[in-house]
């Protein structure tokens, strides 16, 4: 029972500008809405010696369907309630790798259960730093994921 128009995560090893996270979100839709740095080709682990295995009877693809990578993210409460919700009436099929397990919650619901969309908001990658090395385009070129610059609002990996 919450007034809250977002769920927010983040990990806890990074630093975040607030007031530019806040001001982002207050100017996005408030429903529907899944909101991070999106990883599009996160590779499935079939060896079963690998904390991270996910089982083909749970995701037989070679990719996991899209997600917000760690550093943070932001999920309408919308969403957050329609996941309990459907959890508590059949549970939702579960993958270890905590990222991953939220787009996969969401996929469930839009192509298994067919009761809700989303809008993936991915326009804002480029405020998100992912290297630890604090890279910059100067110090490693072409060796960057995500690098630092002057507009990044969530650094990760700090320590």
């Amino acid at each position: 029972h919450s007034d809250a128009q977002f769920w927010l995560k983040f990990d806890d090893d990074l630093y975040v500008r607030p007031h530019s996270v806040l001001s982002r979100l207050s100017g996005i839709q408030r429903a529907e809405l899944y909101w991070g740095a999106f990883d599009y080709s996160g590779l499935v682990i079939r060896d079963v010696s690998d904390p991270h295995y996910t089982a083909p009877e749970i995701w037989p693809e070679p990719v996991f369907p899209p997600y917000a990578r760690g550093a943070g993210l932001a999920m309408s409460m919308d969403l957050v309630r329609l996941i309990a919700e459907e959890e508590e009436k059949r549970p939702l099929k579960k993958i270890k790798v905590e990222d991953v397990s939220y787009g996969f919650y969401l996929w469930q619901l839009i192509y298994d259960r067919a009761v809700t969309s989303i809008t993936l908001y991915d326009r804002d990658e480029l405020h998100f730093a992912m290297d630890a090395k604090c890279c910059t385009e100067e110090s490693h070129p072409n060796n960057c994921w995500l690098p630092l610059t002057a507009q990044t609002w969530i650094v990760h990996h700090v320590s």
